[in-house]
């Protein structure tokens, strides 16, 4: 596949970075490709493929760096890393004339082609960034829905700075302990998370090879020239079928959910995002080999590289993603419903009167009787538990025995 031609020009050793070079290759040609937007019924997405790197210092993330600036260049596009995230340096700024009073607008780092954030964790986490935050993820939105407008006081409402970025954006951070409103605030949902972690051996090799390498600049002018040809044509997507599509997507939501209840829990805000980052990959693979028709053959070819993306995300926050206490309370209140239940002998054949458990619930978990009935509410909705309306009263019970509703104990909430 055309992906792997291509990965030995990042100068990185051993299998663990494989992920990571095939990402940024992926990267490059969907950032050649993204005016070309794929819209089909209610979808609509760009081929742009943010991702961001979890490495320590050290692990290579200057190599990677140093090959996305040196092929956006070649290309004769703009590649930029700032070193403020201040609104006006992101998004841009009017500046007036001295002399003629005429407003000037001066477009941010969001305006180039390619946007590298280091330690983005700072942006993700500190408040002081709140504002750039804010940008960089309605930046990250398909281009075309992601209008982003700056109007200083004294400058007219017309004369704002207002545009759709078309920058692919790369994060660089150190893999330590994030906390989950990270998670939840669509971080995860906007980018392509790989974590690596070479081996001893690995490194090894790297310390003596890096020595004697020598880049092949055939291949690399290559991968320039196809670029710059990809840049210039227009594609209308084409599925050959949607089944594949939906059956790997399926595929790649039932990984996450193999997973802790934690990452279980990410899966399920996930849901769409695998579907969306599937068709990503699968049309840059069309628009390299045929043109923009989205066939079995590279929705699969896709599917094996999204796994591995979707995996090492999955590792991350199984090792990283710290839970809130919001959340654990969560879990707890979800457990203690069941408890009860289970206590009640609730089944479809002797459910148990809901204001009875909505009573015993205020008592054990110490709540009010208004939340209490919101907790019952909430799981009769997710269908965790059912309800029926009875001469005796509405009535609830645990579906335990079913084999579908035990999985959405396990997704939803780590009951197992």
């Amino acid at each position: 596949m055309i992906i792997s031609t291509y990965t030995p020009l990042i100068e990185l050793e051993g299998e663990s970075y494989t992920p990571l070079k095939r990402l940024v290759v992926y990267s490059l040609f969907g950032n050649a490709v993204k005016k070309n937007i794929i819209r089909q019924g209610e979808f609509l997405h760009d081929t742009r493929v943010h991702f961001a790197a979890a490495l320590r210092a050290g692990y290579g993330k200057s190599t990677i760096k140093r090959f996305l600036r040196d092929v956006i260049t070649a290309e004769g596009y703009t590649f930029s890393e700032p070193t403020s995230l201040h609104p006006e340096q992101l998004v841009g700024t009017v500046q007036i004339h001295p002399l003629t009073g005429e407003p000037k607008k001066v477009l941010g780092h969001l305006a180039d082609d390619y946007l590298i954030i280091d330690e983005a964790l700072e942006v993700l986490t500190h408040k002081e960034y709140e504002i750039a935050r804010s940008y960089l993820n309605i930046a990250l939105d398909p281009i075309g829905t992601n209008v982003v407008v700056k109007r200083q006081v004294a400058i007219e409402r017309e004369e704002a700075i207002k545009y759709c970025p078309e920058c692919t954006v790369g994060f660089f951070f150190h893999p330590i302990r994030i906390p989950d409103q990270v998670v939840y605030r669509g971080f995860f949902r906007r980018v392509f998370l790989i974590y690596i972690s070479p081996s001893e051996i690995e490194r090894e090799l790297a310390l003596a090879n890096s020595m004697t390498r020598v880049i092949n600049w055939d291949l690399f002018n290559e991968l320039v020239g196809k670029l710059k040809e990809l840049r210039q044509k227009k594609i209308e997507w084409k599925f050959v079928s949607y089944n594949p599509i939906i059956r790997y997507s399926k595929q790649l939501i039932e990984e996450g959910f193999n997973f802790s209840s934690k990452v279980a829990d990410i899966t399920d805000i996930m849901w769409f995002s695998l579907r969306d980052r599937l068709v990503k990959l699968s049309a840059i693979l069309a628009a390299i080999n045929n043109d923009g028709v989205i066939d079995e053959k590279a929705i699969i070819n896709a599917y094996k590289d999204m796994y591995q993306f979707w995996r090492s995300q999955c590792y991350f926050a199984e090792d990283y993603v710290m839970l809130t206490p919001s959340y654990v309370q969560r879990q707890m209140r979800v457990r203690t419903v069941i408890d009860v239940l289970v206590q009640h002998s609730a089944t479809s054949v002797n459910p148990v009167d809901y204001e009875l458990v909505a009573s015993h619930l205020t008592k054990i978990l110490q709540v009010s009787y208004g939340l209490a009935k919101y907790l019952l509410d909430e799981l009769i909705t997710q269908g965790i538990l059912s309800a029926v309306n009875t001469d005796r009263g509405k009535m609830v019970y645990l579906r335990a025995n079913d084999d579908e509703y035990n999985k959405i104990l396990t997704r939803y909430y780590g009951v197992k």
